[in-house]
């Protein structure tokens, strides 16, 4: 019995002196810190500059739309070529009435010479001739008859035109699609997060509107 009681009071001396071991190594919380120097440097401003080749539309720059070409709305689009009617996305190589003809009157011959007559007399001669029972102002170079009444020009190259596909006489516009970005500051500025701010001092740095001690 008294070698059991000898072992407790040992085996209890080691724990304690372990235990007190762990609480001399435990690592110490930190009590200071140091604050950073701050300087504030205003609200910021939206960027109001773009850069060369660009234009401003609201609130963003946009780049300028090529020669040949107009703003429209965001994107730009072709300008349809002399002699072409604009509609809309297409540009049309329009075709043109004639007039209504001249007719057979009564006290003419028996033939078409005074319908011919009244015609040259407008149009001048050799610019007039005959479709059905009618006598019409020829058509102008680069243009034929069709039917009676329109003069339709030959269908156009739409590529060497600058513009798009075709369908029949009309063209397609190219349109260039606007490609928005943000405006640029002032040289003494900082662009942070879409905003101006003025430059900070040396041995401070930037975010948004407060400069940071380095």
């Amino acid at each position: 019995m008294a070698n059991i009681l000898a072992f407790l009071t040992a085996f209890a001396a080691m724990a304690s002196g372990t235990a007190n071991q762990t609480d001399d190594h435990q690592p110490q919380a930190a009590t200071f810190f140091c604050w950073k120097a701050t300087q504030t440097r205003g609200v910021g401003r939206v960027p109001e500059s773009c850069a060369a080749g660009e234009e401003r539309l609201g609130l963003l720059c946009y780049d300028k739309c090529p020669v040949g070409t107009t703003r429209v709305g965001l994107d730009c689009h072709s300008i349809c070529p002399a002699g072409f009617a604009d509609h809309g996305l297409f540009c049309r190589y329009s075709e043109y009435g004639r007039g209504v003809g001249y007719p057979w009157k009564f006290g003419d011959w028996l033939d078409n010479s005074g319908m011919y007559e009244r015609c040259q007399k407008d149009e001048g001669q050799d610019k007039c001739e005959t479709s059905g029972l009618l006598v019409y102002p020829m058509c102008k170079p680069g243009y034929t008859a069709f039917g009676c009444c329109l003069c339709r020009p030959e269908v156009p190259n739409c590529t060497a035109l600058g513009l798009g596909g075709g369908l029949d006489l009309s063209c397609a516009k190219k349109i260039t699609i606007g490609t928005p970005t943000l405006g640029t500051c002032a040289a003494n500025e900082d662009l942070d997060a879409g905003l101006c701010y003025p430059k900070c001092k040396p041995g401070y740095t930037g975010v948004g509107p407060v400069c940071w001690g380095l």
